[in-house]
């Protein structure tokens, strides 16, 4: 999951948890750390406590959709059209 976010520009490239003094400003300075932080707990949650129903997968995989694009927006902007 980590890997994926440093692939968006999101955190650390190569980062890793190695033992419990690993914080979450050493991966990321951003200011979507709570969009991280929500995105790794959705990732975590289907890979070891899938929900039973369906569509609670469905609605969680959404949700992780949904993050991902926002913080490769966030990240990535784009370019701003000039009106002038």
């Amino acid at each position: 999951m980590l890997s994926v976010l440093a692939q968006f520009g999101v955190g650390t490239e190569g980062f890793g948890i190695s033992d419990k003094s690993a914080v979450w400003s050493d991966f990321t300075d951003n200011e979507k750390i709570q969009m991280i932080k929500s995105y790794v707990y959705l990732k975590v949650r289907l890979l070891f406590d899938p929900p039973t129903v369906s569509s609670h997968v469905d609605a969680i995989n959404n949700m992780i959709s949904e993050y991902e694009w926002r913080l490769n927006v966030a990240v990535d902007p784009g370019e701003e059209e000039d009106n002038a």
